[in-house]
């Protein structure tokens, strides 16, 4: 994505893309020193396909990435989506995370019914887990 920032010297464009920051023509692009994603779902079924691309270069990007979700079914889910994206690097699952999902302490505590599915009860940033994959090595 190209973003235009509005500065007393003129309207300059940052690119951006999942493993750097760069303005263009001013040296080399700033590499992300992690990455958070609030309730991404990366495994929702709805979803999966838009994730697909984007986790596996984030993955490659190697910055630590903080991912919550909205409950223990959706954890699941995302866990099984990181992992079929490390495999697909060549990563071994086990290897990419830093801290496995686990129960948020700063979890909302307001409860919400997942509209596609009533049983479902969610709270946003329920869980939470740290993921990394690794940069290519140069």
């Amino acid at each position: 994505p190209r973003l235009e920032l509005a500065s007393p010297c003129g309207r300059r464009a940052l690119e951006l893309t999942f493993e750097c920051a760069a303005f263009p023509g001013a040296g080399a692009p700033a590499r992300w020193d992690a990455l958070a994603l609030f309730n991404p779902g990366f495994g929702h079924h709805a979803l999966v396909g838009a994730w697909e691309d984007a986790l596996r270069a984030m993955l490659r990007g190697g910055a630590p990435m903080l991912v919550t979700a909205h409950s223990a079914r959706d954890a699941r889910r995302d866990r099984a989506a990181v992992e079929r994206a490390a495999r697909a690097l060549g990563m071994r699952p086990e290897d990419v995370w830093v801290e496995p999902p686990a129960l948020n302490a700063f979890r909302s505590r307001k409860k919400a019914l997942d509209p596609a599915d009533p049983q479902h009860v969610t709270a946003a940033n329920w869980s939470v887990a740290v993921v990394q994959g690794r940069a290519p090595q140069a």
